[in-house]
């Protein structure tokens, strides 16, 4: 949805078809955001392009297969990002879809899927999606293995042979959209009487099938069954915790850029597995918990090892360092490495962090990247880190904090919360639970704006998951929190 900014005398923006002058600016657009540009010249028929005082500002193609389409090239300009633009465009190309008589719409990305879940779309395996389809320049060599398909199965078309209903489809997506796009016009499109147009309840003045429900309380348990499966999906395709990245773009490259901007150095990330950095984290606790030789660490939502290997190096062969995960998919991801390159002093155990599959006073150090956040129970938490410590045994661990709450909608939003923001506790409650556990000597290391410190490596996918949560940056501009802080078990066993 686009947020109202602009005074009314504004120019408006517009959603018009492509035509053969944009061809240009359309590949500019997709080189700027690192997006591939083959095949666009022959679907532009089927594209549709943004533009607002004559520029382009966003973008999306369709690639049509008889009743069969795959949706790709959706690209928003770096100045437009944040505004609903890139859902406004996927709804227009839909609606472009229905009046192509398309039955079924399918896509790839490496990790837009909690973007396109909030459209309908579904996943499906890369197997399933017709042979017409994979047989695109997309699915052939473009995108990679590890992208995900989706599909949307398209409400019922009804053939037209009338011209002048061919823009009832564009026009009725504008009416359904004019509550919260009030500064966007999509325009008609001109086809030929054979092309079918939507008349579908959700398009054609009938009732709004995709309509955007009220905030509701998200349950403790669902909440832990939608980060495994968000999780369990970064693990099987090398995706980012932050949001989308999109097909194409390199994701090697945004791991990096997040594992740098959150304070890894280059010779840490150089000594790393592959596969271990998957971009996740908010800060770089490793190095502030400085594990010593012969010690026994623990990391709390391991993954897929990152700061297990870095620690395994520091404790050396009389050390032992334990990862703790719920996700089967990181586990398995993490053993994998382990066994390959022959680590006999780390250990991963499936568990939840609520209930520590470790016995008690057996731990020197625990750290953790990012993920007390998101379990509901942070509390206990804390008192299971208490009970594991040795008496005098230390922690540093980064994660979010939030100094003021944030707006219903995001906190309410499961991806948001998969995605760690909406999990995030305020910092006075989150520090009362960690006092409350018996842990003391607190000390703030480093204390940043997040979204602020992530955007600046991968503007994208924050823009991606605010614009799905319906929120803006300037909402929670200074709000959400990275703190890297060190604290200690009492000296003396508690009774």
């Amino acid at each position: 949805m686009i947020q109202e900014h602009r005074q009314a005398s504004e120019p408006k923006q517009r959603i018009d078809t492509a035509s053969p002058a944009d061809l240009v600016d359309y590949r500019e657009l997709l080189a700027r955001a690192g997006l591939p540009p083959e095949g666009l010249a022959e679907c532009l028929p089927d594209a549709l392009v943004a533009r607002r005082d004559g520029l382009l500002h966003g973008a999306v193609a369709l690639e049509t297969y008889g009743d069969q389409a795959l949706l790709r090239s959706l690209v928003v300009a770096p100045a437009t990002r944040g505004g609903g633009l890139g859902g406004a465009l996927v709804d227009a190309a839909l609606a472009l879809a229905r009046r192509r008589g398309v039955a079924t719409v399918y896509l790839l990305t490496e990790t837009a899927a909690p973007f396109f879940a909030h459209r309908g779309f579904a996943t499906l395996a890369r197997a399933e999606v017709p042979t017409a389809v994979q047989e695109s320049v997309q699915f052939r060599s473009v995108c990679p293995q590890s992208a995900i398909a989706m599909t949307l199965a398209l409400a019922t078309n009804h053939t037209t042979s009338s011209a002048t209903q061919a823009p009832q489809g564009f026009a009725a997506l504008e009416s359904t959209h004019r509550s919260v796009m009030t500064s966007t016009t999509i325009a008609p499109v001109t086809t030929d009487t054979s092309a079918k147009t939507c008349c579908g309840p959700d398009c054609c003045g009938g009732t709004k099938s995709e309509t955007t429900a009220a905030p509701t309380k998200l349950d403790a348990e669902q909440l832990v069954a939608e980060v495994r499966a968000r999780y369990g999906a970064i693990a099987a395709t090398s995706g980012s915790c932050c949001g989308p990245v999109p097909c194409g773009a390199s994701t090697g490259d945004a791991h990096l850029a997040v594992a740098r901007g959150i304070g890894y150095s280059d010779a840490e990330l150089a000594s790393l597995p592959e596969g271990a950095n998957l971009g996740l984290g908010c800060g770089a606790p490793l190095a502030a918990l400085a594990p010593q030789p012969g010690e026994t660490v623990l990391d709390l939502g391991s993954g897929a090892g990152m700061d297990v290997f870095l620690a395994a190096e520091s404790v050396g062969p009389r050390g032992r360092v334990l990862g703790v995960d719920m996700t089967p998919e990181m586990l398995e991801r993490a053993r994998g490495t382990a066994t390959k390159l022959g680590f006999s002093n780390v250990e991963f155990r499936s568990g939840r962090l609520e209930q520590l599959p470790v016995e008690s006073a057996s731990i020197d150090a625990v750290t953790s990247n990012c993920v007390i956040n998101l379990v509901p129970d942070k509390r206990q938490v804390f008192a299971e880190i208490a009970r594991v410590l040795r008496p005098g045994g230390r922690l540093v661990i980064s994660d979010i904090v939030l100094d003021r709450p944030l707006p219903a909608r995001l906190a309410n939003d499961l991806f948001a919360y998969a995605g760690c923001v909406a999990g995030a506790a305020l910092r006075t409650d989150y520090l009362a639970a960690l006092s409350a556990a018996g842990l003391g000597e607190v000390e703030i290391l480093r204390d940043v704006d997040y979204l602020a410190s992530v955007y600046a490596a991968i503007p994208t996918e924050i823009d991606a998951l605010l614009e799905t949560a319906g929120v803006t940056a300037t909402e929670l501009a200074g709000s959400v929190r990275s703190i890297t802080f060190r604290a200690r078990a009492a000296k003396t066993a508690q009774a």
